[in-house]
Parts: C-alpha cells; structure tokens; sequence
C-alpha cells in the first residue's frame, strides 16, 4: 500500500483525538499496525524535516519505527499515483484540486473535510458476508464493482471447470459468468485465475491449448473485451497448497469455502465473506494471498512443461 501524506492534512490530522471516530481510528490503526506500507511525501517535507519530526512528532516517529515501512521523500504525487496499478493508493489531500479528477481511478482521495463519509462508505462497500446455501442471487458482490480495481486474482481453481472440464456452458453461465458481470466494470481490467486441468495431467496439452482458446473468445462475448485473463497451472509445485477459495485485489479480499458457486438447494456449511483492506485483517490476508501467489510464479518460472500460463 502506497499513502501520499500532504502536511496540510496531517496537521488537521493529529489535532483531532484518536477516538473521536471510527474513521479516525481505522487512520491510526494504519499508522500504529499496518506492514509494508510506503509513505510518500512531496517537496514540503525535506530529509531534515523528517529526522527532526521524527523524534517530536508521532506521526513521524509511528511510521518511521516499523522495519518494513519506506519512507520516500521530494515525490510529485500525481506522476507517482499514475505509475502504480496494481497497489492500494490513498491521498491525503489538504483539500480538493483539480489534478484529482485525473487520479480518481488509480487512488482514495481524502480531505479533512470529507475522509470520514469516504472511509465509512468504503468500509461498508467492500465488508459484508452471507450464507451461500441461503443466498443464491450473490447480489452483495455487486458491492466489489470499482474503477479503482485494474486486477483481480482467483485463486479457487475450479472456478474455471464448467468450461474447462465438463464443457457445460449453462452452469458456467450460472457461476463465473453470473458472478463476473456483477464485478467487473467496464473498464479495463485483468483476471489472474488459477486452474487445475485434467488435460494437463493427460499431456494433452493441445486439447487445453484449443479449450483455452475458445474460453477467452466466450468470455470476452458474455462480458466485455476490456478482460484479459492471465490462466495459471495451479499443480505445479507441491509446497504451494491453494486450498482457499479466494478472490481478491489490493482493495479487497473473498473468502469462499465452496468456491465461487452457486448452491441453489443444496445445503452446506459453506459461507462467503469480504474484507476491505480498511480492515488490517483483510489487509493482511491480501498481502499473505499476494506474496503466495508471487512466490509461487516465481517457484515455476524455472519449470519446463508446456502449460505454465496462458493469456487470453
């Protein structure tokens, strides 16, 4: 997670008391708990500022003690929002600025004036849980629709096997289908999904080459042609056990214990939860499930066999 911290926002900031909201506290939970967050900051504060503040300010010395912390500093914080994609950005804005229209899809932009409705409202989008044998409709991940999500991950390697396996199109219209027209926007936006294949256990690597093939045409037709999927060989190396059923972004993390399937009537102990990364649980869980799947594509880079991964 990258935060931008203007000084003009800080110092509105640090006079409010730490319990004064819930917003408030989700803010300096971020500061005192988070991991790996990088903190940018733009010409106002200088190497000399910042060694100074560190032993007078809170702010300062909170995010400056945490190992795993960067700190970076003389930044122009438009040019930095627009050259990350793929991580969770939030500005702290001293108030609104036309630039900002800019950056709207690529970072949360908050203000002292309207940081506490956002941060409310965010949390509230991306949390909530249901019982999938009861809730057949899955409306609530209508909820995950956002022009801030450029990638998503799948790591639930059936959720492909409608199509792959049994070739029954009407169940996966049902599911994956059903399921990703309630996510996705239309803007541009790239799947990672992990998948196991039967035909690559056979070596039938040609049949799943043409399965694949017809796969990205069929979901680029009942979607959009805005969605690039990235197909990832999910039984390649033993030490990595994909056993949770997860969908996430740097936003946001599902839990599904059956998977990414509708259930109609059939009874199960099984239940579908989301986490915002507001949540420092859900944000722990997206870096634990982002650094699996990173370590593992880095495990079977090495591998030779003729399905690793495809793009469609």
């Amino acid at each position: 997670m990258r935060i931008y911290v203007e000084p003009g926002f800080l110092n509105y900031f640090l006079l409010l008391n730490s319990k004064s909201s819930k917003e408030v506290e989700i803010l300096w939970n971020i500061i005192n708990s988070y991991a790996e967050v990088t903190w940018v900051f733009n010409n106002s504060v200088s190497f000399e500022d910042f060694e100074k503040w560190e032993m007078s300010n809170k702010f300062y010395t909170k995010i400056s003690e945490k190992a795993s912390n960067v700190v970076e500093l003389g930044k122009e914080f438009k040019k930095e929002i627009n050259s990350f994609k793929d991580v969770a950005q939030i500005l702290l804005s001293e108030k609104d600025e036309d630039w900002h229209r800019d950056v709207l899809d690529k970072a949360i932009i908050l203000t002292p004036n309207n940081f506490e409705i956002k941060i409310r409202d965010f949390s509230n989008k991306f949390t909530f849980k249901f019982i999938s044998d009861q809730n057949n409709s899955w409306n609530e991940l209508e909820n995950l629709k956002s022009n801030l999500i450029n990638e998503i991950t799948i790591t639930d390697k059936y959720s492909l096997s409608f199509f792959l396996e049994k070739n029954n199109i009407k169940n996966f219209d049902n599911n994956f289908i059903y399921l990703m027209r309630k996510i996705l926007t239309e803007k541009k936006v790239r799947l990672k999904v992990f998948i196991k294949s039967t035909d690559a256990d056979k070596g039938n690597f040609e049949g799943l080459k043409h399965k694949i093939l017809e796969l990205g045409k069929y979901i680029k037709l009942k979607i959009h042609d805005n969605v690039s999927i990235c197909l990832i060989n999910a039984e390649l190396d033993s030490h990595f056990d994909f056993h949770d059923r997860n969908l996430f972004s740097p936003y946001y993390i599902v839990k599904t214990g059956k998977g990414f399937v509708r259930l109609g009537n059939k009874s199960v102990n099984s239940e579908v939860e989301c986490y915002s990364f507001l949540d420092k649980w859900g944000y722990d869980l997206i870096r634990h499930r982002s650094r699996m799947v990173e370590n593992y594509e880095s495990s079977i880079s090495s591998i030779h066999t003729p399905f690793k991964s495809e793009v469609i």
